[in-house]
């Protein structure tokens, strides 16, 4: 048993990894909060919170150190205006720790590159923290990529921690806007697999430096087929060509209009363009030969058929 600290644990795939976690009962878990301790979210996580200022490095080691931290696993929001240098002073903090053996990043998606940060922020943040990460001195650590969180296709009829958001499939307003031809595989994944796999794989001796999650994979187009015998519905499909998503721009599904409240439709536009691009061009068909699946092949994952048909049917 090791104590493992989860930054971001209250949130979407935070949640889902100190749950798994916590279900699991082999390590004691910890929570990082910028907030002081809840007691009544404690008791609904069944975890410990700690109040964390990641502003103060040599604070951080200083928790790290005091509550015996053997592994810290980011989930926290890869984004410039999320407070500050969050991550990267978590890693540092890390490294520093006598305690601390490894550590995760927040990376949970696909393989991000450089160029693509131009339309989504978040993308040089993560690649700060790589950098960071492959400068430490004494962390192993990997990436955890799990392609498309499945769970999006599932909304509003099934739970997930994750907020609404719409991309490929707009299954409620049975359209889809497909990216290129849509015939290159894509890697969909539950979060709750996310943590499941996450959790076992703090028992393997040792890691490589990236760690696949794949839950299931096919193209849109066989994704969209699925979607509609669940739904016993025709869809409205419209391709939109990689020129149109490089240029930032995709087609409007829908569902994405309630979301401009929340999120502005340029925003929207940007992120669906970047999931488009990366899907078209390979990004999100994650490589079976470095997965966890190979590694932990008595873990099951949820399929897209049997999701959807949870979902969706009648």
């Amino acid at each position: 048993m090791v104590v493992v600290a989860v930054a971001g644990g209250t949130g979407a795939v935070g949640r889902s990894i100190v749950e798994a976690l916590v279900s699991q009962a082999k390590h004691e878990v910890i929570v990082l909060s910028r907030t002081k301790a809840d007691a009544a979210k404690e008791k609904e996580l069944g975890t410990r919170f700690v109040a964390t200022d990641y502003k103060d490095v040599a604070a951080l080691t200083k928790i790290l150190e005091d509550n015996n931290v053997h592994t810290v696993i980011s989930a926290l929001v890869m984004m410039p205006n999320a407070g500050g240098p969050l991550e990267p002073n978590l890693i540092r903090a890390a490294d520093a720790s006598r305690t601390t053996r490894r550590m995760v990043p927040s990376e949970f998606g696909v393989p991000q590159r450089e160029e693509d940060g131009k339309i989504f922020p978040s993308i040089p943040m993560k690649h700060i923290s790589l950098r960071i990460l492959e400068a430490s001195k004494d962390l192993e650590w990997t990436l955890f990529y799990n392609g498309y969180f499945m769970d999006y296709f599932g909304m509003p009829k099934l739970p997930s921690y994750l907020n609404p958001f719409v991309i490929f499939m707009d299954i409620p307003g049975n359209m889809a806007a497909i990216p290129g031809d849509g015939n290159t595989p894509v890697t969909f994944t539950h979060t709750s697999d996310v943590g499941k796999f996450v959790a076992a794989s703090l028992d393997l001796e040792k890691w490589d430096r990236v760690s696949a999650i794949i839950g299931d994979k096919m193209t849109i187009n066989e994704a969209v087929k699925l979607a509609e015998e669940a739904k016993g519905t025709k869809f409205k499909v419209v391709y939109d060509d990689l020129d149109k998503l490089k240029r930032g721009e995709a087609t409007e599904l829908p569902s994405q209009t309630p979301l401009y409240s929340v999120l502005p439709k340029e925003v929207i536009q940007a992120i669906t363009s970047i999931f488009g691009v990366c899907a078209d061009r390979g990004d999100l068909d994650l490589d079976e030969d470095v997965s966890l699946n190979k590694k932990l092949p008595e873990l099951r994952t949820i399929k897209l058929k049997e999701f959807l048909e949870k979902a969706w049917k009648n």
